[in-house]
């Protein structure tokens, strides 16, 4: 079950703000603003993004032995009612960045094992079967990074390299059909200094949103009780999902995460995975 009351509040308050024509207020992290384009200026525009998407390399399948359950085209199609409830979900988030201006979020959860890959697998999926929608989708967890085999998709190499600049962008994504890109990454468990360092993080950023104009960018991030990495990254985020694990998440657990997210970013909603009882899925932090 997805909980997101958290985001539909941010929404209306976006809209009420609007309707009141009030002072815009300060970007959040992770927002990126962008200039609207017009007449020859757009269309060069979109022919640029185009090229710079077609230039990325076609995402390489794994090994069938690695693979066993590899799909045609390596999307990830979960069962009607689960896919319902990622689909509504891909429309909220895609509204929010629209209004907002919310581009880069998050994906996490209280400690490992919880699914947030699973989700941050399934919302990018589901994202990708629009086509008009753009998706990049990065794995920042570099001591389990799982989105690959979730993909069946082999990773290039390491993340770190790509925010180090030791590789360039368009030479570590990989192309996942026509708008959906992947960043992948082999496990470096010794990288994540590279993921507290602001700068290069807020850079390559800043890069993929000026080359790929995505329209939003997910980060699968490792879970936020446990790695210093989440922390650093959170400034980044417009906005985070946590993943509640509902055999074993505990309300404190939950409560812990909204603490540590206070002044770092938004929390956008609870996903309840593997729960059984409905009711839990409506746990609210607020």
């Amino acid at each position: 079950m997805v909980d997101t009351r958290r985001l539909e509040q941010l929404m209306r308050a976006s809209q009420g703000e609007g309707r009141a024509l009030r002072r815009a207020p300060r970007p959040a992290a992770g927002a990126i603003i962008r200039a609207p384009a017009h007449g020859a200026r757009s269309n060069a525009r979109a022919e640029e993004v185009h090229h710079a998407w077609s230039l990325l390399s076609p995402a390489a399948p794994l090994p069938p032995a690695d693979a066993p359950r590899r799909r045609r085209d390596a999307l990830i199609l979960p069962p009607p009612e689960v896919s319902a409830s990622f689909d509504l979900l891909r429309v909220q988030l895609l509204q929010a960045s629209r209004t907002r201006g919310w581009h880069v979020m998050g994906v996490t959860a209280p400690s490992p094992g919880c699914g947030a890959s699973f989700v941050t697998a399934c919302l990018s999926s589901s994202l990708a079967r629009l086509d008009n929608v753009r998706t990049i989708v990065l794995d920042m967890d570099l001591t389990r990074p799982t989105l690959a085999q979730a993909f069946s998709t082999a990773a290039p190499g390491v993340i770190t390299d790509m925010f180090d600049g030791h590789v360039p962008v368009e030479g570590h994504l990989r192309r996942l059909g026509e708008n959906l890109a992947l960043g992948l990454t082999l496990p470096c468990p010794e990288g994540g200094g590279t993921m507290s360092q602001s700068n290069a993080i807020a850079e390559t950023l800043v890069e993929l949103e000026q080359d790929y104009h995505p329209d939003l960018i997910l980060c699968d991030l490792p879970p936020l009780l446990t790695s210093d990495t989440a922390l650093a990254l959170l400034p980044h985020l417009a906005g985070v999902l946590i993943v509640a694990d509902g055999t074993r998440t505990q309300a404190s657990d939950l409560q812990e995460c909204e603490r540590l997210l206070q002044d770092r970013t938004q929390l956008l909603g609870v996903v309840l995975n593997k729960g059984s009882d409905t009711d839990a899925g409506r746990r609210r932090l607020r």
